[in-house]
């Protein structure tokens, strides 16, 4: 055998360990390389096509795809790759999956700075929200894709503008709804109506229905009354007779709620008529109770039973679940045999309606129950996913070290399986040649003495392995100080941009009288007050931090005067009460430490007020061996199952809080350095006592 023939060998055996295969010699199928060569509006066509198609080879496809856009690096197609699949999941309900592929697909079209598919993902990320019930988290995302939308496409914005106006009718913020609705109303207006196409169209008369049963909700009828034959005149106009009769229907119960019995009645039952044909069976149901109702209302008892009866056994038989309304119809029947004098039988509706309501309660509370539960699976799974990316990454990183560890020791094997059988060949061919044998064997005994040396050198890097180690830990203790300067310097340097943005808020508003500019400025404020909050917790969280724990005197009526006057504009804004009665005591403790407890419990209190007079109680007087403090209010307290994690970085116990969770954990990590003992007692609707137990031996 050759030589030439030993190394064409040698580089067949290095390719096979690899593990590759002869039909891999191409990098990608010609699939592939025809939607690189597309164009960009071609490639968002061609995945748009994609978007309702869940099945499992579409799933399979759309994952090759990403493989592939990750292994050249087109960012383009990985953006919809992953846009497509969290789609495709969210369809599927893995909402876990679904978020995971959209937050990377915001990220990556943040990057590629491509506005109308940012925008497009922020909405679904809002939709995946709406269904976990985290309607704060949605709210945010629709309101962020509504910033990114408005500057490229209006009519695109509007529809998230209607998409908001919903998520606040569901939640019962009316007038934010009505708010919403009007945005996108304005947006319709100065677009050419002519030229709308229908699913525009279609969104301005969702838009018009949501701002008037809102106005229905707030009872203001006429309102209601307008807007909803606007939203029917549009259904009209694009022959779309069932929207026509849905908002019938809703006029009707505007109508009826106004104590317009006549008129509630002939929409409603045009409503009725429609809604079976359409054979929409709980509409028409729902219809027909009502109409019952009104009957009632006007006297006539038998049309009333005969609608009732309707409800239920006849359009209720081809509904669904009827248990909502097989409730309403045993409360209207327990009034209508109470008006006849018939009161066992009332009684007896009675008692069936009471039973049935318990048990729909019950499926509610496991509903919302399931819901809780959901959304920590949810964010747990996150969690997972997260940390899944991380380990594949790392075993990714360690498949490639192990490919390149068996590719050197198939090329070591091969080397010396080529060195063995040059050698057997050449003994053969030259035995007489005993003079190149020996200088062979030279060779071989240099190169051992190679590796012998080799494997000194691997045993010093081993022995320095550990010096090593700790070089890396002390720069990372480096690294950590660097990054604490960096956030203490940044988060004053922050502050000043901000109070400049406030300064030039509260100018702006007394120049302008325009309302949708004030709008604008007061959520300006708003959101510069809580980053600005949010800085100065950080700058606080240093100062614990940093704050030597040397002990001074410390007058406690004094420092707690000081501390409520820092808290005066929230006190004003809040319209709250303070009642000090704190004895004076001088102790040894720490000023600013001591000042960071009591400034945060009572600007906790402040913060959590209820809709009734907020009064705070702070009481100070000194014990046998602790001097103790109590901070008490009458807000609208924490729930039992919160209270042990009010002390949580980040934790915010209430749905309303707007604040970043870091009060209360900053005052206990003070109170922690400081030998303070922090006791809580709350009850939900009726208030919070925080007790500081402060040691004075």
């Amino acid at each position: 055998m050759r030589v030439s023939h030993f190394f064409t060998f040698f580089v067949l055996c290095l390719f096979f360990a690899s593990g590759h295969s002869l039909a891999q010699l191409d990098s990608f199928p010609p699939f592939y390389n025809e939607i690189k060569a597309k164009s960009d509006e071609g490639i968002i066509s061609y995945f748009d096509s994609l978007l309702n198609n869940t099945s499992n080879e579409a799933e399979t496809l759309q994952k090759s795809l990403l493989s592939y856009a990750e292994e050249e690096d087109l960012l383009l197609i990985k953006i919809l790759c992953n846009r497509n699949l969290g789609q495709l999941y969210n369809k599927r309900k893995n909402l876990s999956l679904s978020m995971s592929y959209l937050s990377q697909a915001a990220d990556l079209a943040t990057i590629k700075s491509h506005p109308m598919l940012l925008g497009n993902i922020l909405v679904s990320i809002g939709g995946v929200y709406d269904a976990l019930g985290k309607k704060d988290d949605a709210l945010e995302h629709l309101l962020r894709a509504y910033e990114v939308l408005i500057k490229t496409d209006s009519l695109e914005a509007a529809k998230v503008q209607y998409a908001m106006a919903n998520l606040n009718y569901g939640t019962g913020g009316f007038e934010d709804a009505i708010r919403y609705g009007f945005t996108a109303k304005k947006i319709y207006d100065k677009a050419d109506r002519e030229k709308l196409s229908n699913n525009y169209n279609n969104t301005l008369m969702y838009v018009l229905n949501t701002i008037g049963i809102s106005y229905r909700e707030l009872h203001e009828y006429d309102s209601a009354i307008f807007y909803l034959d606007l939203s029917r005149n549009i259904a009209l106009q694009i022959g779309n007779e069932f929207w026509a009769s849905l908002t019938i229907g809703n006029m009707g119960s505007v109508y009826m709620m106004n104590g317009e019995y006549e008129k509630a009645l002939a929409y409603l039952k045009q409503d009725l008529k429609t809604s079976k044909k359409f054979k929409e069976w709980m509409s028409a149901a729902n219809s027909a109770m009502t109409i019952g109702e009104i009957y009632s209302k006007l006297g006539n008892s038998q049309l009333a039973k005969v609608y009732y009866d309707s409800s239920l056994y006849n359009l209720g038989d081809k509904v669904g679940n009827t248990d909502v309304l097989r409730a309403h119809y045993y409360k209207n029947m327990s009034a209508w045999h109470a008006n006849k004098k018939e009161f066992e039988k009332a009684l007896t509706y009675q008692q069936q309606y009471t039973a049935l309501r318990d048990t729909l309660l019950s499926k509610k509370q496991q509903v919302e129950l399931a819901q809780v539960k959901a959304n920590y699976d949810f964010d747990s799974k996150l969690k997972e996913i997260d940390l899944l990316t991380k380990n594949n990454e790392l075993q990714q990183q360690r498949i490639e070290y192990r490919n390149i560890i068996i590719l050197a020791s198939a090329a070591a094997i091969c080397i010396i399986l080529i060195v063995a059988a040059l050698l057997y060949i050449n003994l053969n061919a030259r035995k007489r040649d005993n003079t190149l044998l020996a200088e062979q064997k030279e060779r071989i005994e240099s190169q051992s003495e190679q590796l012998a040396e080799q494997n000194r050198v691997i045993q010093v890097i081993n022995d320095n392995l550990e010096q090593e180690v700790e070089k890396r830990t002390q720069s990372l203790k480096s690294i950590n100080k660097e990054l604490d300067i960096f956030l203490y310097h940044a988060s004053h340097d922050i502050r000043q941009p901000i109070a400049t943005i406030l300064g030039l808020e509260n100018l702006a508003r007394k120049c302008t009288s325009d309302p949708d500019l004030t709008d604008i400025l007061e959520r300006l404020k708003a959101t510069a007050d809580r980053m600005d909050n949010m800085l100065r917790k950080l700058q606080i969280s240093h100062k614990v931090n940093h704050t030597p724990s040397k002990l001074e005197e410390v007058e406690l009526q004094e420092l707690t005067y000081k501390v409520i006057e820092l808290n005066k504009e929230t006190e004003k804004r809040k319209g709250a009460t303070l009642c000090i009665d704190i004895e004076k005591r001088v102790i040894n403790s720490n000023s600013e430490l001591l000042a960071v407890v009591i400034h945060n419990i009572i600007e906790n209190a402040l913060t959590y007020a209820n809709e009734k007079p907020l009064e705070v109680n702070i009481d100070g007087k000194q014990l046998e061996r602790e001097y103790c403090m109590k901070i008490s209010d009458n807000g609208e307290g924490i729930p039992k199952e919160f209270q042990p994690s009010v002390f949580n970085a980040f934790f915010k116990a209430s749905a309303q809080s707007r604040g970043n969770g870091l009060g209360l954990y900053l005052a206990w990590k003070a109170s922690t350095i400081l030998g303070i003992k922090i006791e809580l007692k709350s009850e939900l609707n009726k208030g919070s006592e925080f007790t500081l137990h402060i040691p004075t031996v």
